[in-house]
């Protein structure tokens, strides 16, 4: 994981980047890793999490949030391969979700 990182990321060190944003959801796993490589100077902003912030605050100003004390059902969306990502997600979940997972065109959610 670290020569792959260290490969694609760099010469990011050298490009005087201030911000890196994390595009894909795995990313975050290896924060630490992309961090030291691309020096203390660069800050990581992790997409997934703002992207959760943003949800609770628009469904909190919403008034939409769901505060009922009974467990929900979780459902994953993905953009890519349902297998991997639920052979995966199995692993990390520690639970079978791959009745659980759905692919969708995210080219039908475009504006």
């Amino acid at each position: 994981t670290i020569a792959i990182a260290e490969k694609y990321l760099s010469n990011l060190q050298y490009k005087g980047i201030d911000t890196l944003i994390l595009g894909c959801t795995h990313y975050p796993i290896i924060k630490e890793i992309i961090s030291k490589i691309v020096g203390d100077e660069t800050h990581i902003i992790d997409s997934g999490k703002q992207t959760a912030i943003f949800a609770f605050e628009t469904l909190q100003n919403l008034s939409a949030l769901n505060t009922s004390k009974e467990d929900g059902e979780c459902l994953f969306f993905v953009s890519d391969d349902t297998e991997g990502f639920a052979k995966t997600a199995n692993i990390f979940l520690g639970e079978n979700i791959n009745k659980k997972v759905q692919r969708i065109d995210i080219e039908k959610f475009k504006a």
